[in-house]
């Protein structure tokens, strides 16, 4: 009797036992979610209580100097049952007028509208504009290149907010709280559509670019290049056909007016002839010798196409286009005076816009950079190549435009292309002034007198007349060049400055007669 008394009574005390030891941990448990997680476990209650939803800014639009849409949103809606997509088609506004006129007051259907970035002229202007992605949430879009990166903040607005009460199953109760989004605002710049189609009207088939500013504030009127693309492509998802198209060997994607560096050939005697007048090594007067060449030790530094000019002025070694008159020149002018000379109107010597992050710099090369970088000294033949425009020196089209911007007004003319209220003021070019227009004379008679490399080509319209000069940059031993074509007018009181750059151009005359059609429509329709 006393064994199973002692079997019940260790029985009863396991049980027992076990049975407190549950209360404990029941208790504990207990604890835990009402004292000791109460706010978290409140927190996740409200969670599953509240639905957020993101309220969509519509992104700014980008306009022309005229107002011309060139970067719009096209609208679509997403028709959403208790926060769920009842699709994963987009909704057109006709679809949306049958839905809401028969929807009546369903609280648990939501029309969220969705943006598409759209670009109603493609390829015209794509480089400037750039293109955007969407976010991952799929909602909102950023800006990957252009303009539409480089003012994503201002054009991207401010997501709102929407919370609504649901229950267990998640359908919506009640609207709670409604913070509505601030669109994005818009951007106008100082691009004219409509020269940028002319300009790819005249433009055609060749690779290259057209730049036009105005050279008395500094706009950009056109920043054309070609080849190009269309950026609504990056609507979408790309496919690998698009991707093919894209990476090409003729480089649709690059942005040839501000990357492209190109060296600028004759052009660049307009430093050399400034640096020169200003060091005293020349005068207007001043006759050298062409006879096709000049031999400098046991090389041959060859004049344009190896013609023999016999004795020429400054003016005249401009308008023939002479290289033994500028190699003359290079004999005893100090590398140093022409990087300055070079510096004050903004060649090679880095980025004007300070915007786009593809704008490159261009190469400005003097001694230090070539012990540094070479690893070697500089000697006369480097200034030789240097005169001319070869060697190591580069630049780009557009800097090639603020090169003519500045000798029309003897300004530093600085670039931009957002339309802006504040008045531009430029400081005064370090020059001479007697100097800046004999340069002035000779461009003029580059393309205007009986004997210029161009006269086939005058610009005459309503007696407006421009100054200009050329280049002819060798690229490769094997002897191809580029074409090249800076100028401003009218001449007596400029307007504006253009650059014109042919890629592996071939054609004779053809930049001058691109530049010829561009500002005949500048002056006819920009009075």
């Amino acid at each position: 009797m006393q064994t199973k008394n002692k079997i019940f009574n260790r029985r009863a005390f396991i049980l027992g036992g076990i049975q407190l030891t549950i209360s404990i941990i029941f208790s504990c448990r207990l604890y835990n979610l009402q004292i000791w997680n109460r706010q978290k476990y409140e927190a996740l209650s409200e969670n599953n209580r509240i639905r957020i939803t993101t309220i969509t800014p519509r992104r700014g639009r980008i306009l022309d100097r005229n107002g011309i849409e060139l970067a719009l949103n096209e609208i679509s809606y997403v028709v959403s049952f208790n926060g769920e997509k009842t699709s994963s088609k987009e909704i057109d506004l006709q679809m949306l007028s049958k839905i809401e006129s028969e929807i009546g007051e369903l609280s648990r259907i939501r029309i969220t509208a969705l943006y598409k970035r759209y670009y109603p002229f493609g390829s015209i202007c794509s480089h400037t504009l750039g293109y955007t992605k969407k976010q991952q949430n799929m909602m909102s879009e950023i800006g990957v290149s252009g303009i539409e990166y480089i003012y994503d903040n201002m054009l991207k607005g401010k997501p709102g907010k929407a919370e609504h009460e649901v229950n267990s199953k998640k359908h919506i109760i009640r609207e709670l709280l409604i913070i509505p989004q601030q669109d994005g605002q818009d951007v106008q710049l100082t691009i004219d559509i409509n020269l940028q189609k002319k300009i790819a009207e005249i433009f055609k088939d060749h690779k290259g670019s057209v730049v036009v500013i105005d050279v008395n504030n500094g706009e950009i009127l056109a920043l054309y290049n070609s080849p190009s693309y269309d950026n609504n492509l990056f609507a979408g998802r790309l496919s690998n056909k698009t991707l093919e198209s894209l990476n090409t060997a003729s480089l649709p994607l690059i942005n040839r007016a501000l990357s492209y560096q190109i060296p600028p050939g004759s052009i660049f005697k307009i430093i050399v002839a400034l640096a020169g007048l200003k060091d005293g090594i020349i005068t207007p007067e001043e006759k050298f010798s062409c006879k096709g060449y000049m031999k400098i030790g046991e090389r041959k530094f060859r004049c344009f196409q190896s013609r023999v000019h016999g004795y020429v002025s400054l003016n005249e070694a401009m308008v023939l286009s002479c290289n033994t008159y500028f190699y003359n020149v290079g004999k005893k002018i100090s590398v140093d005076s022409l990087v300055e000379m070079a510096k004050e109107f903004g060649i090679g010597s880095g980025s004007l816009m300070k915007m786009f992050k593809e704008e490159a710099t261009g190469l400005l090369p003097d001694r230090n950079w070539r012990e540094q970088k070479l690893y070697l000294k500089w000697y006369l033949g480097d200034t030789i190549n240097l005169v001319i425009g070869q060697g190591y020196l580069l630049t780009t089209p557009l800097q090639l435009t603020v090169l003519a911007a500045r000798i029309a007004t003897g300004k530093k003319v600085i670039p931009y292309i957002k339309i802006s209220e504040t008045i531009q003021d430029f400081s005064d070019i370090d020059i001479n002034y007697q100097h800046l227009n004999i340069v002035r004379k000779a461009m003029f008679d580059v393309v205007n007198s009986k004997t210029g490399v161009y006269k086939k080509d005058r610009i005459f319209i309503n007696d407006i007349r421009i100054a200009g000069k050329t280049g002819t940059p060798e690229i490769n031993s094997k002897g191809e060049s580029h074409k090249l074509f800076i100028g401003y007018g009218p001449y007596h009181n400029p307007r504006y400055a253009i650059s014109v750059f042919i890629e592996h151009g071939k054609t004779p005359r053809q930049d001058i007669i691109i530049a010829n059609r561009v500002l005949q429509y500048m002056f006819k329709n920009h009075s």
